[in-house]
């Protein structure tokens, strides 16, 4: 979903119009960029391009960042500073690094025949797998996605491999499907003698052979490289922790994120999470006790786990758009007012949902 107060550009693709027909939700790639990048130039002065940031570091009470800026000269040459700042907004993303579990044999696979090894991030075209053996690593969304799109391309069927029972998304559109080979998790991956193909051995003990393309969909990880005296901890298992409403350092709210949370009907979410923040930093509103901060995480982790699965809204939208809008308080004339939570959104949501489904299985054989 947009912002409140911009929404998308009414623009659907015929082919996609063909598909779920002429009011379906989505939007092509290229009508979401646009909407980007017109919301980003209504802050064109605030924007600073070809930088990276480098450092983050807290002293006496401010944060300095140092920042490089790439090719500065003529003579191709990178240009240093720092700058203080009271506060810190970290909005980096989290679909960028991805993440691909231990696996005995894998780095050496990877290291003799680089093309053997993927993830789903750098999937392109369906045509780098017509008629190729392929073993697909998870059963989530983009999972899904890639099952869908090469089905009836590969040679023979679709492997993939689940360390868990598959979800119900995945097993409503592929569960007893005879072109999908649903097999247990991986234990081993070893390079056949002419490096061209890989076996794979799952923890059952069963194998498969003369393997081309063996796919991770198996998410990404939370990365901030940028911060260097533990400002941030990910744990092993993907979590963030130590954040309030995974926004604030519990702690030092002059350190906040936008954007953690996932699947939390984007881009109103970050809209919410700015807001709050905005009000904290103006000091407008205040945050519970520290106590308080630390008795949400563990509850959360009673219920969610210790995991990235912490950092998943759904089921609970509405009681986690409330719990914003409860830290916002009445609206009193200052700063952006925030519309109730509308159940309306999850209705859009399992429309686009149902309508996956249909995407999902328009090419499969029951």
């Amino acid at each position: 979903m947009s912002f409140s107060y911009s929404n998308f550009a009414d623009e659907r693709t015929e082919e996609s119009v063909k598909l779920f027909g002429r009011k379906h939700p989505f939007r092509h790639h290229s009508v979401v960029k646009d909407y980007i990048q017109k919301e980003i130039a209504k802050f064109e002065d605030l924007v600073q391009y070809n930088t990276s940031v480098e450092k983050v570091v807290k002293r006496g009470g401010k944060w300095t960042i140092s920042l490089r800026v790439i090719n500065k000269n003529i003579k191709g040459q990178d240009y240093w500073y720092e700058e203080v700042y009271d506060a810190i907004i970290v909005a980096n993303g989290h679909y960028s690094i991805p993440y691909i579990p231990k696996i005995s044999g894998l780095v050496e696979v990877q290291q003799q025949n680089s093309e053997i090894i993927e993830h789903t991030k750098s999937f392109r075209k369906v045509s780098n797998y017509k008629n190729k053996k392929i073993c697909i690593v998870g059963t989530g969304t983009s999972a899904t996605d890639l099952i869908s799109d090469t089905v009836g391309q590969s040679k023979g069927r679709i492997i993939v491999s689940s360390r868990s029972e598959p979800g119900e998304l995945f097993k409503s559109s592929f569960g007893d499907n005879k072109n999908v080979l649903i097999k247990p998790e991986i234990s081993k991956i070893y390079i056949s003698d002419d490096k061209l193909t890989a076996s794979i051995v799952f923890v059952d003990g069963s194998i498969a052979d003369d393997v081309e393309r063996i796919i991770f969909a198996t998410g990404y990880l939370y990365n901030f490289p940028f911060f260097r005296n533990n400002e941030v901890t990910v744990n092993k298992s993907n979590r963030v922790e130590k954040l309030y409403q995974h926004i604030f350092k519990v702690g030092d709210p002059t350190l906040s994120f936008v954007g953690i949370v996932v699947a939390s009907i984007t881009f109103r979410i970050f809209e919410y999470q700015s807001t709050l923040i905005s009000g904290i930093l103006r000091g407008r509103i205040s945050l519970p006790p520290i106590q308080k901060q630390l008795q949400w995480e563990e509850e959360r982790i009673a219920s969610k786990g210790d995991s990235r699965a912490f950092h998943v809204i759904p089921p609970e939208y509405q009681n986690y758009y409330q719990d914003l809008l409860d830290l916002v308080g009445p609206y009193h004339g200052l700063g952006h007012q925030l519309e109730p939570y509308n159940e309306e959104w999850e209705g859009i949501l399992n429309n686009a949902i149902s309508l996956k489904l249909k995407y999902w299985t328009r090419n499969i054989e029951p």
